[in-house]
């Protein structure tokens, strides 16, 4: 029988800022690049362009 994949998935009491930061995972999450790159993940102007 094949195996289905499982898909981590955080939760708000693993994922949030405070617990990202005193897991040195911060660097992935926050930073310039989260920035500049949030306007683009809105819906709407996402259908603009």
């Amino acid at each position: 029988m094949p195996q289905i994949p499982r898909v981590d998935v955080g939760s708000p009491v693993s994922d949030n800022a405070l617990s990202v930061i005193a897991e040195g995972r911060a660097g992935y999450t926050i930073g310039p690049g989260m920035l500049f790159s949030a306007p683009g993940l809105h819906p709407v102007l996402g259908m603009m362009y």
